[in-house]
Order: structure tokens, then C-alpha cells, then sequence
């Protein structure tokens, strides 16, 4: 009896303690907070996965692990709001490449965290670049490509980096689209297009209030079932639910404001028939590239539509781009926009901290260009109660520079994703140290 107690209050002891809680000190950094201006020489106090303490005077605990940032520059966890990371490894291997449903031009069923890879190589590469989080989305070849998810970059599986899934319905305008499903006879022109995308809206508010029909009939059934067996109607019969249609489900939660939608588009006409569209159906709109966004800048700050830009060096390669400029982000910015800048891409994230600085170096200001990679496109998502900023309660998904995020010859030295360090290298610093 007297060890058996004994070996209860080890058990108390041990529960009751903090020797099972992480606890990571950053010191001596000039923090970013993107939320609270800049701390200089200040301390970040993590427990666990999230920030507990922001500042200067804080009291560091015994046998907490430190971590000495003096002199560096410390930032929320780097977001690039557009990619394909996870979903293509090489692009001339067909069986690495899931970023786009070829059945059909109408996918809204599919979902991007049902073919992401996470021991892509491409994850370790972006992340000791700073980027610690992503959206991953399909690509823009159909009508509606189906549905995205924000996720971390560290995890053993998919399951372990969702941060939210879904995260947004993804349709497309424009030529990228059309040509797709010109050359499989489907669709040939941008009319055909809208069509087929408006026609598909019907379906689902067709389908909700089917639902929304049976859920009333149940409920005057269960109400029947329950009265005295002489005042029950005797005709009333059970009703039978409607088919399921997975992908008129997701539409059907778009349209009532459950997720937003986001519509790529380049050409400024384009970019009007995304509104006209969303103000039929009434979901939230999202603008993807908007090569041409900063000329209706005006409208998309009425509007209260944000835009997700890039990349910024998106060239006037193809007839719907022939208005890209640089500038772009800055003006958006100016006349009041929302934006997140994007890379787009899946090799090419890593890039992310030097389209911002392209962005800031073509009138951006500076604050916001970090800002457009950390905490707009955690807020344009809808993701900020956990991300894009370093305050109490938030993800400890930080990023570390041994000077300027924005200027290419800075290095990033550390990067902690919900309180961890995680390793900084790659396929391609193995092969360094392995051959130098």
C-alpha cells in the first residue's frame, strides 16, 4: 500500500510539472511583429507551439532552450497565399504532377490534401528560405479546379500540416482555361466558359434548396413521430434525402459564405466577369494574378476584393498579360486593395521574400511588402487567429535573417515552425557538402 502511494505522488508530481511543456526563448532580435511595429533587442517566449510572451522585460525560465538572434532580423514564418508545392515534383514526369483533374472542366469534388506529397524535396527547399507556410492549390486549366488548403511545411503527413482545409474553391477566367478545354472540345470560347461555370452555381443553389426541403420535411416528421399515436397525421411518410454531390456540397458553402472563392484572372474584363459573377451567386471573392487589377484598382477596393499579385515579374507574355507592370502591388496598395504577393508555382516558392522585395523596389513600401508575405495573406484566408504576426497565442511559426528579408544576399538562419527549429538543409546542401 505505502509503495503504491509512493508511486502516486511520482505520478502527481511529474504531471504537475513543467518538464513536459517545450519552452523556446528567442533573444536579442530586432522583431517584426507585422502587428505591434518593431521590438528592438526583444524576446519571443514560445511554450509549446505558440507564443506566450512578446517584448523586452520578460523573464526567461530555468531550463528553457535559447536561442541568440542578436543582431538579426526576426519575422513571422513566410506565406506564399498561390502554390503547387506538394502537388508537382517534376514536370516532365506525368506521375509526379496532381495539380489539375483532367476529366472534366468542372472539379469542384477534388481536394488539393488528397494528393499532396508531403516528402516532396521541394518542402525542405522553400522552408529553409523562410517560408513556413502555403496554400496548396490546384492548378488554373479548369472552370472550377476544386478546392485548396493551408498548410505548414513540417509534418510527417498531410494530416499533420493542415492548418485549415479547405481553405477556398478555386475558378478560373481567361485564356489558360479556355485553351485547356478548347483543344478536349468542351469549351471554346470565354462565353462558353461563364456559361458553363454560372450554369453549375444554378445546380448547387438548386441543390441547397433541395436539402433545405428534406431537412423541413424531417423535421415535421421526427415533430409527428413525437405526438400521442391518435393526433399523428397517418399519411406522413419518411422523407428520403437527396443524393449526395460532393462537389455541389463545396459550391453550396461558397455561395452561403462558408469559404471564399478564388477566381483567377488577368485581363481586366476578365477580372469584371469574376465580380459580375460573384455578385450573382453571392459568394467571397478572392482575386488570383490580376495582371490588369491595377487598372480597376478603385472598383476592387469598393468591392472590399483582395487581390493575391504575381508573381511580380509576370511578363507580357501572352495577350491577356499585355498590361503587366511591376508596379502593380504598389498601386493596388495605394488606392486601399488588400494583397498578398505569390509566387504561383512549386520549384519557384522559395522565391518568395525576393518578389516582395521586386514589389518594394517598384514602389511598395517596405513594411508592406513583408506584411504581403506574412500577415495579409494569413488574414486574406482567414487564417490569422494563427498566423502572419508574432503576438501572444499565435502558431510560433517564425523566420530568422542575418539582415534584410527583402535583399537577395541575405540568409536565413533559422526557421521554427510551431516552436520548433526545423533543420536547415536540402537535397541541394547535401549534395553541396557531399561534392564540394
Amino acid at each position: 500500500m505505502k509503495n503504491k502511494l509512493l508511486f502516486m505522488v511520482f505520478l502527481i508530481l511529474i504531471f504537475s510539472s513543467n518538464s513536459f511543456a517545450w519552452i523556446l526563448v528567442i533573444k536579442g532580435g530586432r522583431i517584426f511583429t507585422m502587428s505591434e511595429g518593431i521590438i528592438e533587442d526583444g524576446i519571443i517566449l514560445i511554450e509549446n507551439n505558440r507564443i506566450s510572451e512578446v517584448g523586452k522585460d520578460i523573464e526567461i525560465p530555468e531550463g528553457a532552450s535559447v536561442l541568440d538572434a542578436s543582431g538579426k532580423i526576426v519575422t513571422p514564418g513566410l506565406f506564399d497565399a498561390f502554390t503547387q508545392i506538394g502537388l508537382k515534383e517534376i514536370s516532365e514526369e506525368e506521375s509526379t504532377v496532381d495539380i489539375s483533374e483532367k476529366s472534366d472542366p468542372l472539379t469542384p469534388q477534388v481536394r488539393t490534401i488528397d494528393a499532396f506529397n508531403s516528402q516532396s524535396e521541394l518542402i525542405p527547399v522553400t522552408r529553409i528560405e523562410g517560408v513556413t507556410t502555403i496554400l496548396s492549390a490546384p492548378a488554373t486549366d479548369n472552370v472550377i479546379a476544386g478546392q485548396s488548403a493551408v498548410l505548414e511545411l513540417a509534418g510527417e503527413n498531410v494530416n499533420e500540416m493542415i492548418i485549415k482545409a479547405p481553405a477556398a474553391l478555386h475558378i478560373n477566367f481567361g485564356e489558360k482555361p479556355t485553351s485547356v478545354w478548347r483543344e478536349r472540345k468542351k469549351i471554346e470560347t470565354r462565353m462558353g466558359l461563364v456559361s458553363r461555370l454560372r450554369q453549375k452555381f444554378i445546380e448547387a443553389e438548386e441543390y441547397a434548396a433541395k436539402w433545405t426541403k428534406f431537412e423541413t420535411e424531417m423535421d415535421e416528421y421526427i415533430a409527428n413521430m413525437n405526438l400521442p399515436k391518435n393526433k399523428r397525421k397517418k399519411d406522413l411518410e419518411e422523407p428520403e434525402p437527396p443524393e449526395r454531390d460532393l462537389g455541389l456540397e463545396i459550391m453550396v458553402e461558397a455561395i452561403n459564405g462558408e469559404i471564399p472563392v478564388i477566381a483567377s484572372a488577368n485581363r481586366k474584363d476578365d477580372i469584371l466577369t469574376a465580380i459580375n459573377v460573384s455578385e450573382e451567386f453571392g459568394f467571397r471573392l478572392i482575386l488570383l494574378y490580376g495582371t490588369d487589377a491595377y487598372k480597376i484598382a478603385d472598383i476592387l477596393e469598393k468591392k472590399n476584393i483582395p487581390v493575391l499579385v504575381g508573381p511580380i515579374t509576370t511578363q507580357p507574355s501572352k495577350m491577356e498579360k499585355l498590361g503587366a507592370i511591376y508596379e502593380n502591388a504598389a498601386i493596388l496598395d495605394r488606392a486601399g486593395v488588400r494583397i498578398a504577393i505569390i509566387t504561383s508555382g512549386s520549384h519557384d516558392v522559395r522565391d518568395l521574400r525576393f518578389q516582395a522585395g521586386i514589389a518594394a523596389q517598384y514602389g511598395l513600401s517596405i513594411s508592406t511588402a513583408l506584411k504581403a508575405i506574412t500577415a495579409y495573406p494569413a488574414q486574406i484566408l482567414g487564417v490569422d487567429n494563427d498566423l502572419g504576426s508574432i503576438e501572444p497565442g499565435k502558431l510560433a511559426n517564425i523566420a530568422i535573417f542575418d539582415g534584410d528579408p527583402l535583399q537577395p544576399l541575405t540568409k536565413v538562419t533559422d526557421v521554427i515552425i510551431e516552436g520548433r527549429a526545423v533543420p536547415m538543409e536540402s537535397m541541394q546542401t547535401r549534395l553541396y557538402e557531399r561534392y564540394k
